[in-house]
């Protein structure tokens, strides 16, 4: 009651100056004006209003019959987040992260399922991939609930994530940044931008380095990182630009299948110092290399054209451990596992944006064609163990090193001749889709009801070197925003999605499509003149085909499972904004639910699909100091509360159930001119906590990846 109290009051507030401000009018002589009056709303610096081209909507967050929700760059940079595995989901309601691979890959779920990755509006998601971006090179994310229909490349229904990475603002401006902090943590960037030549205004340049040492709490864990990402703005003329960058990622790190821990007591039943790692175990070297040209321009008035090309190329090379035996005394035989592979992608895009009347009616159009290859070679295939029974005990506090030495693999053979002996453990998977894609979006009644129809037609094939097949479908798209007054906006969803899918099943036979559909509805609120933005949504998704990993797994095995049809629902609550002055704050929570509605082998009715938790809680509170003595000078904390967790794999319930997730962060910073000093503190209050998490009902045994104790970073950065 008291908020519709509140609503009707701001409501009698806004006519009565409406009303006051015509009686001025009217009661000035006709020859007299009044005075212009700018008024400037002092708005919080971590909101967007606006998505980036690369989402192709060209309509402002409110307008959009979704949840969308934006991080920004001055966001990631209050927050210090340094990678995409690094404190990001927790600003996105019932966003989490599956610590399956540490700081590799990024792996996010939403509503249920994993959400799939995209890099300034191109698909880069693939089997294992792709690798965490480091927030050096990156402007912003975009997180879209629900299938993306108008992304037109075959995005999860559960929703999708957008990097969209830093180009030149055609600005002059340097900035560089170092940190230090604990487990001998090191880290260096800079971000160059400006004209390439003084005297030219057409070319313009943007350069961003990083370099970052870590070791690990636990002995024999290191990370090392490197970052070289340039890019080039050439204005072809008034109304063309052409936008090019090259991203080269290079880390090299621990064996990361050591950062896992393993009992058959229980999860966390072991110190979460205790390493399974051994200081002769090959490290793994991953390098990753995207290239993107993109070609904007003009059409006419109200017409754009985008033209996009992308090429992503992944490789790894190096072995994890795992456990081929473990027993109630204790003894554990640690095996390595050969994980060699390469990943590539090339992808095509062109799509248009413009806007036509008929009548009273405005039709904002949305066209475009997509095109794009996928092509995974992995080799698992080589195998070793570094134990026998009673030489290895995860009880032992001691060095225990391996009896049978170390693995010496034979890498004389290039991956992908290694691949085509088609053996055990070995997979060329391929992928090729074509999509078109049209929307249009109704304005009626001066743009406060907005109506989308759209639809996208999707051929893929299967080309991999265990299956070959080809899909084709027709998904559409309605939805229906309607303005309430000037701060509320209510919106309707319905939209269809169609996935192909790779994997190998246990039975030898072939993984078909994903389809699924999303029903969703909401309402957008917006107060203190937009300062205060907050997004409320309720969604049912339904898929058929899910595929989630097969309990009965052995060590290097990675069949997978189809689970019929499964459904989830949620609630989702966003508020993000300046509070008062000086005060900013990010509160989200998410309720899900997702069950097997319809059986099928190895997946029995009813039961919880994995790798999400039922309530996911955040808040974050940003304070500074706006003038005074201490002008400038910033406090920050945050809680995040995962409750009724499930295991990141599906058949994991067979053993105890994950406990609920309490983490609190804080820090400060204080800024002086171009100077600013960072202090971030992670995990306050020293928690064994952890993510991963895993019941292995062959084996019998517990896994999980614990989180960093409580560790420190001072950062100091300098922009000129």
């Amino acid at each position: 009651m008291k908020k519709y109290i509140v609503s009707l009051s701001l409501l009698v507030l806004a006519c009565q100056h409406g009303v006051l401000a015509q009686e001025i009018k009217d009661s000035l002589p006709s020859n007299q004006q009044l005075e212009n009056v700018v008024i400037t709303v002092d708005k919080s610096p971590f909101l967007k209003s606006k998505t980036s081209e690369s989402l192709r909507l060209n309509q402002a967050i409110e307008n959009v019959p979704q949840n969308i929700q934006v991080i920004s760059n001055e966001l990631i940079e209050a927050r210090q987040i340094t990678t995409l595995t690094d404190g990001v989901v927790r600003n996105v309601s019932g966003a989490v992260r599956l610590e399956e691979w540490g700081d590799v890959y990024a792996r996010i779920n939403m509503r249920g399922a994993r959400a799939s990755a995209f890099r300034n509006g191109m698909n880069v998601s693939s089997t294992y991939g792709p690798m965490a971006e480091d927030m050096s090179f990156v402007d912003h994310i975009e997180f879209v609930k629900g299938p993306a229909g108008f992304m037109m490349s075959n995005g999860e229904p559960s929703g999708i994530y957008n990097v969209v990475t830093k180009k030149p603002t055609m600005q002059t401006r340097q900035k560089v940044e170092l940190s230090y902090g604990s487990y001998d943590y090191m880290r260096a960037s800079a971000d160059v931008e400006g004209k390439l030549v003084q005297a030219s205004d057409k070319v313009f340049f943007r350069i961003n380095l990083m370099g970052s040492s870590k070791n690990g709490y636990r002995d024999f864990q290191f990370n090392k990182r490197i970052v070289f990402a340039p890019s080039f703005l050439f204005k072809l003329s008034d109304k063309t630009t052409l936008t090019t960058e090259y991203i080269y990622q290079r880390l090299k790190l621990s064996d990361f299948g050591a950062d896992y821990l393993f009992s058959k007591e229980g999860f966390a039943t072991l110190p979460r110092k205790r390493t399974f790692g051994d200081p002769g175990f090959e490290p793994s070297v991953m390098n990753d290399h995207s290239f993107n040209a993109n070609l904007k321009t003009e059409l006419a008035d109200n017409w754009t054209l985008n033209a996009q090309l992308g090429y992503f190329k992944f490789t790894q090379e190096g072995q994890y451990m795992w456990v081929t035996h473990i027993d109630d005394k204790g003894d554990f035989v640690r095996t390595s596992n050969l994980w060699d592979a390469d990943n590539t992608a090339t992808v095509g895009q062109v799509f248009v944006n413009g806007e036509v009347e008929t009548g009273t009616i405005k039709h904002r159009i949305l066209g475009g064609v997509d095109v794009g290859h996928k092509r995974y070679l992995v080799d698992w295939s080589h195998k070793f163990d570094y134990d026998d029974i009673g030489t290895f005990n995860i009880y032992n506090n001691e060095y225990q090193k391996p009896i049978h030495g170390y693995p010496q693999v034979d890498r004389s053979k290039p991956l992908a001749q290694r691949v085509a002996q088609y053996g055990i453990g070995q997979a060329d998977v391929g992928q090729s889709y074509t999509g078109i894609y049209v929307q249009d979006e109704l304005a009626f009644f001066e743009e406060k009801l907005l109506v989308t129809v759209a639809g996208r037609y999707t051929t893929v094939k299967e080309n991999g070197n265990r299956e070959r097949r080809e899909d084709s479908k027709f998904t559409p798209r309605f939805g229906v925003s309607y303005k309430l007054g000037y701060h509320t906006n209510l919106y309707g969803l319905y939209d269809q999605t169609f996935v192909p899918q790779s994997g190998m099943k246990r039975d030898g036979s072939s993984v078909t499509p994903l389809t699924g559909h999303n029903i969703e509805f909401g309402f957008k609120n917006n107060f203190f003149n937009k300062r205060l933005q907050s997004t409320v949504s309720l969604y049912s998704i339904t898929k058929n085909n899910h595929l989630s990993a097969d309990p009965l797994n052995a060590p290097g095995e990675n069949y997978v499972l189809q689970l019929g049809q499964t459904r989830t629902q949620g609630v989702e609550v966003d508020i993000q904004g300046k509070l008062a002055r000086g005060l900013n704050l990010n509160v989200n929570y998410a309720y899900t639910d997702s069950e097997v509605t319809k059986a099928t082998k190895g997946a029995e009715k009813g039961s919880k699909v994995s790798g999400f938790a039922k309530h996911v809680a955040n808040a974050w509170i940003d304070y500074i100091i706006e003038e005074g003595v201490l002008q400038n000078l910033s406090f920050m904390g945050g809680i995040t509360f995962m409750g009724d967790r499930q295991t990141w794999a599906f058949g994991g319930g067979g053993g105890d159930p994950l406990p609920d997730y309490t983490r609190v962060d804080v820090g400060a910073s204080w800024k002086k001119d171009d100077l600013k000093i960072s202090l971030l503190v992670n995990n306050l209050f020293d928690r064994y906590l952890y993510n991963g998490a895993y019941y292995n009902s062959r084996g019998g045994f517990y896994y999980w990846r614990p989180e960093d104790p409580i560790n420190l970073k001072l950062s100091l950065s300098y922009s000129f």
